[in-house]
């Protein structure tokens, strides 16, 4: 094997060479060079390339070196460090902005922007799913791309030994030959079975979603100018004001900061409505000796102002595999979950949401195989799938993905062990500690509780309709008669309106749906919550309310569904509610 520093061949100490090639982490290689005339000198970021004969074996450039001395009559030993090309990826810094993109386009925009000018060649960019809204506010190249490929298409990247950008579904690159007895040391192989990354029930907390339309009604005391939300606004709000009890007059609506001559003022995560002082015009330069116009007067006990508006939440979503849940069950006689959670702040709606968790219970929902072993023949690749054939460990045509590879020399020539798993990858040790610090630091941060920190906390329920039912969810009324058998009102924005809460058999409150599905559909999703103020105590039953007469009033409405619930809420406590309702099979 041979060593070229800026394109110039150097001479390396006998089995110095070793190279770590790994999926999804920055590989590397180290070396040592003999300096006999003491006249070498190095530079972080010089460019690398180790070969075999033709055969190009690792790219990249120089991290550090060590410099110490041969003899003490002259010479040096250079022990060199390297990083692969993505040092082009990790050094440049990204603050940019995306909405309605496929993270694909999102990708190759980022390639333009700051890979394409370091000169990485563009290989592969699949079109990936689509992205909402993506905002990276200056965190590096690579961090970038590892969101996307983890939170939104569950891809691999990387900048391969030649300076070329993949970026592509697993699974996605085949190798050029089978993993056969014939070209692996078998009794130098070894089998292994994990479940560390293993999951079968997978939260995603810290995602932000959006509300259906609210309408929230607050009354005046005379003083205050500030009126609340429910929850903190997402986009412009339609405002209207009733004056001792006449009609509603829509308001002008402007952002707070900066519009003027406004009536009332927001901001966008904020869950404040704020009413102006001044009348339109109060700043506007006046005459001398000419009076300012009279301040407004904040509205009265009797005034009532209505606030219609899309919100935004922090919500927790949840996703399983049953079958996987049930075949644990069997193996260790326990219910068979086994849940993890994963905290993001980069998934602005629901899709992406249930994606990401989806994207993770196809990643880590099943238990890791994974095989390592020795050749001497080139051609695998990190990224790659091969096909696994070793009676030896009970492997038969299994597809695995090539995780990592340790590239050593023996007789100068190269040694490659290699790593396959099917399933989650192990990763490196320092990768594992590296996320451990991580969650280590978010867990201080979760622990050192503040008095306005909460504690969300999901439910789910769901009910199986059947045609006969009476009334019906899916059995719609509008734009067309009333017929014997059907319950007026049952449009689709009053099928499920309101979720109340039962103590000893009686309704002590109710909450409006948060999010609900529009339109035809088989599936209905709708969400509550219930605030840290709300429903305080033992809560026995929850009950849900639809048809036209549902109103904030308790009572009012028909009965949807009613569901049995034991349970103490307390005030540091948010409950996350989520209800699917299911149209029968026609």
């Amino acid at each position: 094997m041979q060593v070229y520093i800026n394109g110039t061949s150097y001479e390396v100490i006998d089995d110095s060479i070793d190279i770590n090639l790994t999926v999804e982490e920055r590989s590397t290689a180290s070396f040592t060079i003999r300096d006999k005339s003491s006249s070498l000198v190095f530079q972080k970021g010089e460019p690398v390339e180790i070969k075999d004969g033709n055969e190009l074996l690792f790219g990249g450039v120089i991290e550090k070196f060590f410099k110490f001395p041969i003899t003490v009559k002259g010479g040096f030993y250079f022990t060199v460090s390297c990083v692969d090309y993505h040092y082009f990826a990790d050094k440049r810094i990204v603050a940019d902005a995306f909405m309605d993109k496929m993270s694909g386009d999102v990708v190759r925009d980022v390639y333009d922007k700051y890979l394409k000018p370091e000169g990485i060649e563009l290989a592969e960019v699949a079109a990936g799913d689509y992205v909402d809204e993506a905002i990276f506010n200056y965190i590096d190249a690579a961090s970038v791309i590892t969101k996307l490929a983890r939170y939104v298409d569950n891809y691999i990247w990387y900048i391969d030994n030649k300076k070329r950008f993949y970026y592509i579904e697993r699974g996605s690159l085949k190798a050029p030959w089978k993993v056969t007895p014939k070209d692996v040391r078998v009794n130098n192989a070894n089998f292994e079975e994990s479940s560390a990354m293993y999951r079968n029930k997978q939260y995603v907390k810290g995602a932000v979603d959006l509300t259906t339309e609210q309408t929230e009604i607050r009354i005046g005391d005379g003083h205050n100018r500030v009126f609340l939300t429910r929850y903190k606004l997402h986009s412009k709000p339609r405002v209207y004001v009733s004056l001792d009890g006449g009609e509603w007059v829509e308001q002008t609506v402007g952002i707070n900061g900066v519009d003027r001559d406004m009536q009332f003022y927001w901001n966008r995560g904020s869950a404040e409505i704020t009413q102006d002082s001044r009348a339109p015009g109060a700043e506007n330069e006046r005459e001398e000796g000419e009076e300012a116009p009279p301040e407004i007067p904040p509205l009265e006990s009797n005034d009532r102002v209505m606030i219609v508006y899309i919100g935004q939440f922090e919500t927790i979503y949840v996703t399983h595999l049953p079958a996987e849940i049930a075949r644990m069950s069997r193996v260790d006689g326990s219910t068979g979950i086994v849940e993890a959670i994963e905290e993001t702040s980069n998934i602005v709606d629901r899709e992406g949401s249930l994606r990401h968790a989806n994207s993770l219970l196809n990643k880590f929902g099943e238990v890791s195989k994974k095989i390592n072993f020795i050749t001497s023949r080139s051609g695998l690749e990190v990224g790659q799938t091969a096909t696994v054939t070793l009676p030896l460990y009970e492997l038969e045509d299994e597809e695995m993905l090539i995780e990592s590879i340790t590239i050593s020399s023996e007789a100068q020539r190269p040694l490659y062990k290699v790593t396959a798993v099917k399933g989650p990858l192990h990763g490196s040790w320092e990768a594992m500690f590296n996320n451990i610090a991580r969650l280590g630091e978010d867990q201080v941060e979760r622990e050192n509780l503040k008095e306005t920190e909460q504690v969300v906390i999901p439910f789910e329920f769901e009910k199986q309709w059947a045609e006969t039912e009476e009334p019906n969810i899916f059995k719609r009324t509008s734009n067309m008669d009333t017929m014997v058998g059907f319950y007026a009102g049952m449009t689709y924005t009053d099928r499920v309106k309101y979720m109340s809460w039962y103590r000893d058999g009686v309704e002590r409150g109710r909450v409006a749906a948060t999010q609900v599905t529009d339109g035809a559909v088989d599936t209905l999703h709708t969400m509550f919550h219930l605030q840290p103020n709300q429903a305080n105590g033992h809560i026995d039953e929850f009950v849900w309310w639809g048809g036209a007469s549902a109103t904030e009033e308790l009572g009012t409405g028909f009965i949807i569904d009613r569901q049995p619930f034991n349970r103490e809420k307390i005030n540091i406590e948010l409950y996350q509610v989520t209800r699917y309702d299911y149209r029968w099979n026609d």
